[in-house]
């Protein structure tokens, strides 16, 4: 898979985020660093510990992280759930769909870029 069908593949605009950070030969080890990263994991486990800040800072992070690579749907699933965990009008109720949401868009981003080229 090229760097352009990944972004096809994932909802976000190739031709926007390469233009923004250099070309594809930025954009590429960027991108892939994704699969290292560890605010997805965080957020997953502060979620079953029960701790919302932590699963709020984390998931913020993640989609700062996304909303600069133009990963827009795991930016938006982050957008939803750092909603949902947000001090102040925190719904812990809502929060299982928002990361059941952000866990399916993210797997696929991560399954994605393991058959980058």
């Amino acid at each position: 898979m090229t760097l352009r069908e990944f972004y096809g593949k994932t909802g976000g605009d190739y031709d926007e985020v390469c233009e923004r950070l250099g070309g594809p030969e930025t954009v590429g080890p960027i991108v892939k660093m994704l699969v290292t990263d560890r605010h997805y994991e965080r957020c997953r486990q502060a979620l079953i510990a029960g701790d919302a800040e932590s699963a709020f800072i984390a998931a913020h992070a993640l989609k700062g992280i996304c909303m600069n690579l133009d990963l827009r749907k795991i930016q938006e699933d982050a957008s939803r759930l750092t909603d949902v965990l947000r001090e102040g009008q925190r719904n812990m109720a809502e929060a299982p769909a928002a990361f059941s949401a952000l866990q399916a868009s993210y797997l696929d981003a991560i399954e994605a870029l393991k058959e980058l080229a």
